[in-house]
Order: C-alpha cells, then structure tokens, then sequence
C-alpha cells in the first residue's frame, strides 16, 4: 500500500479499493481477524495497519488456510514473509499428494477397464468423488 493511503477508509471504500466484499471484510472482523476503529457515528474506519492486516488475511487465504488457522497464525507478535512462503508451500504440497493420489486411483481404474476388467458404481462413485475434491484444490 502506498504511504499516501488515507487513514480513515469507510468500510466501502476499502471493499471497493480492495475487491473484498463487506460482507467478507465483516465476517473477517467477527473471526477476529481485523479490528478496524469506529468513528464517531459508531461506523468501522480502516487504517493503514488495518490493510496491512488484510493483505496479510488475504495472502494466508489464497495459501489455503481455514481463518480459524488464519487468526492462530496472526495472533503471533510478527509475521514475517517466511512465515507466510512457508504456509504456501504447506499447503501446495499438500495438494501436490492429494492430486498424486488422485492420478494414481485414476491411472490404476484406466488400467484396469483396459485390461477387461469393469469398475463397479462403488468404485466409480469414489472415483468422481476423490476427482472433484482433487479438483477443487
């Protein structure tokens, strides 16, 4: 964020500027993940640690992590770079087996069918399953 970054952001600005939905930014603040001030009408007002925060939720967020780990993670005193390139390849290498497995059963069906043999609709089933999930990550 550039240093010129207004102080007091109204919760709409900072969706807009951000591309973050209220909604998300208030289920942030109610996860206790953001913390933003309030002016004197009572509104949420973010500052620049505010969307420091956010960018730093954010990042956490694409690396795969629940905000439940999210918020144990941003409840150490500093979080460094390191910290979150750790997350991230965490979590991609977690993916990188649960898309292995996937190949494999997938691979090992295809041998099989080529082979003569049939898959049952239990087989299958599972098949689809474990393809969506793999999928989806």
């Amino acid at each position: 964020m550039p240093d010129t970054l207004p102080q007091n952001l109204p919760i709409g600005e900072v969706a807009r500027r951000t591309g973050v939905s209220v909604k998300a930014l208030r289920h942030y603040e109610d996860e206790g993940l953001l913390a933003p001030g309030r002016n004197l009408s009572g509104r949420r007002v973010y500052g620049r640690d505010d969307i420091y925060r956010l960018q730093q939720v954010l990042v956490l967020k694409r690396a795969g992590l629940a905000l439940g780990r999210i918020a144990e993670i941003l409840r150490r005193e500093s979080l460094s770079p390191a910290h979150i390139l750790d997350a991230q390849i965490s979590i991609l290498e977690e993916r990188r087996q649960a898309l292995d497995l996937s190949l494999t059963a997938l691979r090992h069906a295809r041998t099989h069918i080529e082979e003569g043999g049939a898959l049952n609709p239990h087989a299958l089933c599972d098949l689809i399953k474990d393809g969506e999930i793999a999928m989806e990550l």
